[in-house]
């Protein structure tokens, strides 16, 4: 987004040997690293963040780390805090075509696992069926009927 104006900001010392690049722009912040290696020391500060935005990370990891993925923000986002989630359920088809990825399908129960409500408040903010789109055909459909891309809006309670 040009609007953000982002700019690589010259290492800063609670950057220093973190392997981290730092971006700034128009009330955005931009760390590009290692996902699972982010902590407080990164930012310089735990919990830093108020607003997370996930625009097809969930999806793009193998099942098996999205526990970790969810503590890594979980520990970074302050109480009240909210995270804006986009990710792809294949709802409809053959299991071997609804279980392939990248990106992965993460449905609704998936969603309200890894987000508990003793911490989270979980809402599903839209659903679009993509079986129709150009870009469905960019990420193999094989046999699908179904494929809803989703937002979802988290917040944290505590």
């Amino acid at each position: 987004n040009p609007a953000l104006k982002m700019k690589r900001k010259h290492r800063t010392a609670h950057l220093e040997n973190s392997g981290f690049q730092l971006y700034e722009g128009n009330k955005a912040q931009m760390y590009v690293g290692d996902f699972f290696e982010f902590d407080g020391s990164t930012t310089g500060q735990d919990q830093a963040f108020d607003r997370v935005w996930d625009r097809g990370s969930l999806v793009a990891i193998e099942p098996v780390l999205r526990e970790r993925y969810v503590s890594v923000i979980d520990k970074l986002l302050v109480p009240g805090g909210k995270i804006l989630l986009e990710c792809f359920d294949r709802a409809k088809g053959p299991d071997a075509f609804r279980k392939q990825g990248p990106p992965f399908s993460v449905n609704a129960s998936e969603i309200l696992r890894l987000f508990d409500s003793s911490a989270y408040n979980v809402r599903k903010l839209s659903s679009k069926n993509m079986h129709s789109e150009a870009a469905f055909t960019q990420i193999g459909n094989d046999g699908l009927t179904v494929m809803n891309q989703e937002a979802w809006l988290i917040s944290k309670t505590n």
